[in-house]
């Protein structure tokens, strides 16, 4: 059998082959480096949060409390460094977002002291949100959610800022309960502790329940602000109140002070209550007072008759004046020693929270007038 000799030109369409198929391997594998290599050179896609645009749709202010930041790297400049310094600027933001909420919110509040023509009595209104606004920085870090970001392109650094309303609104709901039990667990002990003759560690129980009860009225002076479902009952204020006046009652009785009987017909509308009288005497626990159960036993007799009315609507704004009448009356000596009434105004987004307001003002300049009469 005969061997056909391989033509010259089949060779040469044999190695075209050959290096045709090998370029191809070649230039597949180049493909695949490359596609791997220009993403890491290729600078960063900025998220999305960058975008004000972005952060309005998707950050509403009716659920989140958010603060933004912005800045250029500057040469030299450590980035890591430079995005921590940003992350803090973009929390402060978010916490002056929640000042700036408290500040809407109780916009009367800075209202200036006004007096009436005729003298009969003095309009103002008072806060007690500059505490709040305070603490604002330390309660807004629970549950903050902080992003950063550097563009290698341009050299532009940003940070996000973010934490949810009704998470907020949830944890400080929370915080609220657990320090009010823990306030009344001070308060039991203490009780315990005076029914032994063991006074000086009643006092200290009665000192760590203090502390309590600032934090509980920060917390629902907050929620006030930013939850717009907040009431009486979610916000156990009439809870607070009995336990604020049980304490301090209780601190004057073991300082063993002048001994106040008080008795009081409030009513704020058509509800009966004892804001006055329970301001009143936490008030005068402060400087030494205490108070008893029976007439016969006090010092002095304190009575006090207050009745919240509506004064007026502006905008959203309604305004209400609490009347009051006030007597002190010495035990001792047999004779009524002070004598005053007056009416004070406040305002609030509605008329029942005006007066409330009215009436807590009415018991600050109480307490003041009874200084000299009550030491």
């Amino acid at each position: 059998m005969k061997i056909k000799p391989i033509r010259a030109n089949s060779v040469i369409s044999l190695k075209l082959c050959h290096l045709r198929s090998k370029n191809k391997v070649t230039m597949k594998k180049l493909t695949l480096s490359l596609l791997i290599i220009f993403p890491l050179l290729a600078p960063a896609q900025e998220p999305m949060w960058t975008s004000s645009t972005f952060r309005d749709l998707n950050y509403p202010a009716s659920t989140w409390f958010t603060g933004f930041s912005r800045n250029y790297l500057q040469a030299g400049t450590d980035v890591n460094t430079a995005l921590r310094t940003l992350e803090r600027d973009a929390q402060n933001q978010l916490t002056e977002s929640i000042v700036i909420s408290i500040t809407s919110e109780s916009r009367l509040e800075n209202f200036s002291s006004q007096q009436q023509a005729n003298g009969q009595f003095s309009e103002f209104i008072s806060t007690d949100y500059q505490q709040v606004v305070r603490t604002a920085s330390s309660i807004t870090a629970v549950g903050m959610n902080v992003r950063s970001f550097h563009n290698t392109a341009t050299g532009a650094v940003y940070a996000f800022a973010v934490v949810n309303r009704f998470e907020l609104i949830g944890f400080q709901r929370s915080n609220l309960t657990i320090n009010l039990r823990q306030a009344e667990n001070h308060l039991q002990t203490a009780r315990n502790l005076e029914e032994n003759r063991e006074t000086s560690n009643a006092r200290q129980q009665i000192e760590l329940a203090k502390p309590l009860l600032n934090s509980i009225r920060e917390v629902q002076h907050l929620l006030i602000a930013i939850d717009t479902n907040a009431s009486s009952e979610n916000l156990q204020l009439q809870k607070t109140e009995n336990l604020y006046s049980k304490i301090v009652q209780m601190q004057a009785r073991l300082a063993q002070a002048v001994l106040v009987y008080v008795e009081s017909n409030e009513i704020l509308f058509d509800t009966y209550t004892n804001l006055i009288a329970n301001r009143v005497k936490a008030d005068l626990a402060t400087r030494g007072n205490s108070f008893v159960d029976d007439m016969e036993q006090a010092h002095f007799v304190l009575t006090i008759n207050a009745n919240a009315r509506f004064s007026s609507q502006n905008y959203n704004i309604a305004f209400s004046f609490a009347d009051v009448e006030v007597r002190l009356f010495d035990n001792h000596r047999n004779r009524i020693v002070f004598a005053d009434e007056f009416s004070e105004r406040a305002g609030a987004n509605t008329k029942i929270n005006a007066g409330r307001r009215a009436m807590e003002n009415s018991a600050n300049r109480i307490s003041q007038k009874l200084n000299n009469w009550l030491e």
